[in-house]
């Protein structure tokens, strides 16, 4: 089961005919949508909770849905399996949301920032609950009472990025607004 948010940036396919009417490469397009998505993929891996770094390593994008050289679409998904019981499936970031602390998660927050109660494979958890010196069994139990809490790393990312994305949407525009003066 993965973890994918669809990050749609619109308004291109309307600027590509402008650009294409004027012999613009969208070079500085590309860059910027993949740089959108590198900003949010990094990010992303600092904020997930760490343990053996199976969910930070899965966490990556894509382009999806090409019209012509320029990505309709970038995808930033997180692959591992245990990555919907991290994330959650939050839309968007609920108000007043903050991390979990570190330790006494036990009573933390909103009861919607915790997944709902459920039993997980034992064999994940006991390698786990091993490397805590803490008994499976325990833990397994104490899941199935209250859930764990949610951690949705892709909709931080995305929040804690905006100032650096939108840098990065202002020297976009300035490469365009150059070489369209070069152009003419």
């Amino acid at each position: 089961m993965t973890t994918n948010r669809d990050f749609t940036f619109s308004g291109f396919t309307s600027l590509k005919r402008k650009l294409q009417n004027g012999n613009f490469t969208l070079i500085p397009l590309r860059h910027l949508m993949n740089e959108h998505a590198e900003a949010i993929t990094e990010n992303a891996k600092k904020v997930v909770p760490v343990d053996t770094g199976t969910l930070r390593d899965s966490i990556d994008f894509k382009q999806v849905a090409m019209v012509g050289r320029l990505p309709q679409k970038i995808k930033i998904e997180a692959t591992a399996p245990h990555s919907k019981f991290v994330h959650g499936q939050f839309k968007r970031l609920p108000n007043g949301y903050k991390l979990p602390p570190k330790k006494n998660r036990k009573n933390w927050g909103n009861p919607n920032w915790r997944t709902d109660p459920h039993y997980p494979p034992v064999q994940p958890i006991e390698d786990w609950a091993t490397s805590k010196g803490l008994n499976t069994y325990s833990v397994v139990n104490s899941i199935s009472e209250r859930g764990t809490p949610l951690v949705p790393f892709l909709l931080l990312a995305e929040k804690n990025t905006r100032k650096a994305r939108k840098k990065l949407t202002k020297k976009a525009q300035k490469q365009i607004a150059l070489s369209w003066k070069l152009k003419k």
